[in-house]
């Protein structure tokens, strides 16, 4: 048996629990859940371990949106329409650190940040890089909702990763569903820059199940010099690093990649 849940905008975010239902093109405006009567009845009504959410499309979405379920048991399909009724809130991190402004030194000279991401739970993630007396290493840091710095992370709320003997940028953050905290950029390797993923656990240690210790640097994409910028994670779980290759410090040049 096949139910399709369709939204007219935005997105559904369903979560099979403990149901055993098979979910297909989750976080999308068309999801198809397949499994027994029992299964689908026990996802959509009575499991608690499982949920259907409804993600807007824009932060000023419309007042509702349609929802079409569509039900197929190989025989037969019927089809009912009801309507997703939305109510706009306000849930922007408020900081009382001050006036809405937070400065965070990190190294001993020039800080610079990037890219900034919010978790799940309203926490702030930050990166860029910093300069710790001799080169620039990644740097990450992560407030509260409040904008204090989260000293459950890494003791402080600030991590900052040096991979080679040079500079190291942080250019891009992301989080997966997982609560792992992924950072791209780039890392000087004695003769030009090379793409760099870093993945964090939770708590801004590094995650040593991702290549052994946390790091990836990919010597093999362009021989010239190489820059993640941007950083997203499939809905499988998959990465997806993009950014530049083969730039050139005279004219300006590069490739995308």
């Amino acid at each position: 048996m096949t139910v399709t849940l369709n939204v007219g905008e935005g997105v559904l975010n369903v979560a099979a629990g403990s149901s055993g239902v098979l979910i297909l093109n989750n976080h999308t405006y068309n999801v198809t859940l397949t499994g027994t009567v029992a299964q689908i009845n026990d996802l959509l009504n009575t499991n608690t371990t499982s949920a259907v959410n409804y993600i807007a499309a824009s932060d000023t979405p419309s007042a509702s949106t349609p929802l079409t379920l569509t039900v197929n048991d190989g025989a037969l399909t019927a089809t009912d329409t009801a309507a997703i009724n939305i109510t706009a809130v306000n849930d922007a991190p408020s900081f009382s650190v001050g006036d809405g402004i937070v400065t965070t030194p990190i190294g001993s000279g020039r800080d610079d940040d990037a890219s900034v991401t919010v978790q799940a739970d309203g926490k702030i993630l930050v990166t860029g890089y910093s300069w710790n007396g001799g080169s620039y290493a990644f740097a990450l840091t992560r407030y509260n909702t409040d904008g204090s710095l989260d000293t459950s992370f890494d003791g402080d709320g600030k991590v900052t990763t040096v991979m080679g003997s040079c500079d190291d940028y942080g250019n891009s953050v992301t989080v997966q569903a997982d609560g792992k905290i992924l950072v791209a950029g780039s890392s000087y390797n004695g003769s030009n820059y090379d793409f760099t993923l870093i993945r964090y656990n939770a708590d801004g240690s590094l995650d040593n199940s991702f290549d052994s210790d946390g790091i990836v640097i990919s010597t093999g994409v362009d021989s010239s010099n190489d820059s993640g910028t941007s950083v997203a994670v499939q809905a499988d779980g998959k990465i997806l690093l993009a950014g530049f290759i083969g730039f050139n410090w005279n004219d300006g040049t590069f490739d995308f990649a």
